[in-house]
């Protein structure tokens, strides 16, 4: 199938789109914002499983599957497996488009063989996806759109007035998962001997050994502060205007909203390169998105403070986000949807 172009349409009917996430709370992520700024013919529903199976809907729309099929709680995961498959059916039964939007090229952590199973069936199914970055490669035969992911400039809305950057400041922040390499960004800051510089790190964290890690490098630097749970949103626009730098060692960099985050308040970010990361320096500015190759080091984590302070010390223009405006992304969504409905739903050819 390949490429969808998102034209706008001819007409513009309704659509019921169902979320495949429970409803946001009052905090600032991907999903609350495309609601938000959702067109007036977008009716967003979230996710509950009485709600899938017996209310009517045009859409599926799918963030982050591999979540939406795990439970710690064995009852629960269950259950969810046992009414997956009913899922499928009344789908199909009703013919409601299924759109993927690609956060992650695959998931971070493995599961159960089953829910591999489950998440192929789901890719069988899936009728449109949505690349956040032309770098993501859809699977072969796939229809699929890109669209890319929006800023996140309501965090600046949260910022109290006049509060100062601390100088040397590093921050991490974001839920804290292995493949984010926190514990190398510990390591690599401690082998830093300037006293002038700190690193503060916040967010939950995935895994009791790694937590356990993180606060044994921590409590050996007395320049290192963390926030081992989450944080609510006002606290985290202060922590990113506070810093200097958002450093960012992920093992691997497809797509993160951290790093909209950091851009929207006006951060530099030290990421890990990789095509996706090449393709954003050059939209939003090179001396926005500091690339490393390799892993994690002192030199590498000393350059990029260095360059965060002179980049922040100028009267350089703020990173490029027009393309990132969420009222445009939803009224492509919008189209996203239209698309992906007349895949499912193709109009009926008058008889002659």
């Amino acid at each position: 199938m390949g490429e969808v172009q998102l034209l706008p349409p001819e007409e513009r009917p309704s659509v019921v789109v169902l979320q495949s996430v429970s409803a946001p709370s009052r905090g600032i992520d991907f999903v609350s914002e495309l609601e938000r700024h959702a067109t007036v013919e977008t009716c967003f529903r979230y996710f509950s499983w009485p709600r899938a199976l017996l209310t009517d809907y045009d859409v599926l729309h799918m963030h982050w599957p591999e979540y939406w099929i795990r439970n710690s709680n064995v009852w629960k995961r269950s259950a969810q497996y046992a009414l997956f498959p009913l899922l499928l059916v009344r789908l199909r039964l009703r013919r409601a488009a299924v759109v993927r939007t690609m956060h992650n090229v695959a998931p971070h952590e493995g599961g159960s063989r089953l829910e591999s199973l489950y998440l192929q069936w789901l890719d069988r199914v899936t009728t449109l996806r949505i690349k956040l970055n032309p770098s993501t490669i859809a699977p072969d035969g796939a229809a699929f759109a890109t669209i890319p992911h929006g800023d996140f400039r309501a965090f600046a809305e949260l910022v109290v007035p006049n509060t100062a950057r601390v100088g040397g400041r590093i921050l991490f922040f974001g839920h804290i998962r292995e493949y984010k390499a926190v514990p190398e960004l510990l390591r690599a800051f401690s082998a830093i001997s300037d006293p002038a510089l700190s690193l503060h790190v916040a967010g939950g964290v995935k895994g009791a050994g790694l937590r356990a890690q993180i606060e044994s490098l921590a409590s050996s630097d007395e320049r290192i502060a963390t926030t081992l749970a989450f944080v609510e949103d006002r606290d985290l626009a202060r922590e990113v205007v506070q810093s200097t730098l958002v450093a960012l060692p992920y093992s691997e960099m497809n797509n993160s909203g951290a790093v909209f985050v950091a851009l929207s308040l006006g951060r530099p970010v030290l990421v890990p390169r990789s095509a996706a990361t090449d393709d954003l320096a050059k939209e939003v500015g090179e001396q926005w998105v500091i690339r490393f190759d390799g892993p994690l080091d002192r030199e590498v984590l000393e350059r990029a403070t260095s360059a965060a302070q002179d980049l922040l010390g100028s009267s350089s223009d703020a990173p490029r986000l027009h393309e990132r405006d969420w009222a445009r992304l939803d009224e492509l969504h919008y189209r996203a949807y239209v698309a992906a409905l007349a895949l499912v739903r193709p109009p009926r050819k008058e008889s002659s």
